[in-house]
């Protein structure tokens, strides 16, 4: 959508049926915060057994 400039910022995202309750702008973020967040993501299921444990299952 390049070339739309403010348009695309302001109106697509506030006018869409399901608007986001989050949104990155530019090239970059996504690809950064998913590596980011796969990260988290291993770590959680790394310890799953541990925090599962505490609940005495």
């Amino acid at each position: 959508m390049k070339g739309f400039g403010i348009r695309v910022i302001l109106v697509e995202p506030t006018g869409a049926e399901q608007p986001p309750l989050r949104i990155f702008f530019g090239e970059g973020p996504l690809e950064m915060i998913t590596k980011e967040y796969q990260a988290r993501l291993d770590e959680w299921r790394a310890w799953d057994q541990v925090s599962r444990s505490t609940f005495g299952s």
